[in-house]
């Protein structure tokens, strides 16, 4: 009678090694991708949030304020802000009530590479 040895081949020290680097590849691709959602969805974040701060501080102020640059200090964005008349709403029409009229305010956030990367409409009443 032989007496066998549990000695390990060296076939299956290659496929446990192979199995092993496909999980470590398979691993470290994982942690890459959630990486770039995470950084994507964080720049995401932060255009929703200065959109909406501009569009709140243009709502609260008159027409042809400036921002202030404290308010963009250390972005990559600038914002614009323009007033015209609303889509469908005559010039010489509209709501006017104690000098007060109907105007659509568009809001820009623009990257510093002058692309216009979001934006918001919102009709409201300025003057009176």
């Amino acid at each position: 009678m032989k007496k066998r040895l549990n000695n390990f081949t060296l076939i299956e020290i290659l496929v446990a090694m192979t199995i092993l680097t496909v999980g470590v590849v398979s691993l470290s691709m994982l942690m890459a991708s959630a990486s770039n959602r995470t950084a994507k969805a964080r720049d995401r974040w932060e255009r929703d949030h200065l959109l909406t701060q501009a569009v709140e501080f243009f709502m609260l102020n008159p027409p042809g304020t400036s921002l202030d640059e404290r308010f963009l200090q250390e972005s990559k964005y600038s914002v614009d802000c323009t007033f015209d008349s609303p889509a469908g709403v005559p010039e010489s029409g509209g709501v006017k009530m104690n000098n007060a009229r109907f105007v659509t305010m568009h809001v820009k956030l623009i990257h510093k590479s002058g692309k216009v990367v979001d934006s918001a409409a919102i009709d409201r009443i300025v003057g009176g």
